[in-house]
């Protein structure tokens, strides 16, 4: 029987985290369609998908941890949307774009967390930013 060496444990350890954050990666591209283009799934059906996967930062599992605060610029209607940034500047852009405001969400559990896509997942339009994917419901929106 052939030893194995600890550099080929590291290799097939690295190669099944690998293939682990792909499983991620048909939700995340479906996630960052524009909009219009997007699957039309409802919120909840975005969070048992999300869910289902498990949390994960740019693909790659992880554990979440509280957060502090979260942004998102949006109109009225859309304040329990999903997207959330820790950037205010980025929420603003998106206020803008919208002709909406900005929100602001205080102390999210880490079991709200469903993802980090961040500047190696970036959205295109947004370049490196950092995007959370958030279930606030039940959770206080306040205009910034």
């Amino acid at each position: 029987m052939m030893l194995q060496t600890d550099a080929v444990l590291r290799a097939r350890a690295d190669l099944a985290a690998e293939l682990e954050r792909r499983e991620a990666f048909p939700l995340l591209d479906a996630w960052l369609v524009p909009c219009g283009n997007r699957p039309v799934w409802t919120r909840e059906e975005w969070i048992d998908k999300f869910r289902a996967l498990g949390y994960r930062e740019d693909g790659w599992v992880s554990a979440p941890t509280d957060q502090d605060f979260m942004f998102r610029g949006c109109r009225f209607e859309d304040r329990e949307g999903l997207s959330w940034t820790p950037s205010y500047s980025l929420a603003a852009w998106f206020a803008r774009r919208c002709d909406g405001e900005v929100y602001v969400v205080l102390g999210i559990p880490a079991e709200r967390l469903l993802a980090r896509i961040g500047p190696t997942y970036a959205d295109r339009q947004t370049g490196p930013a950092v995007e959370f994917v958030v279930d606030v419901r039940g959770l206080e929106t306040r205009l910034v």
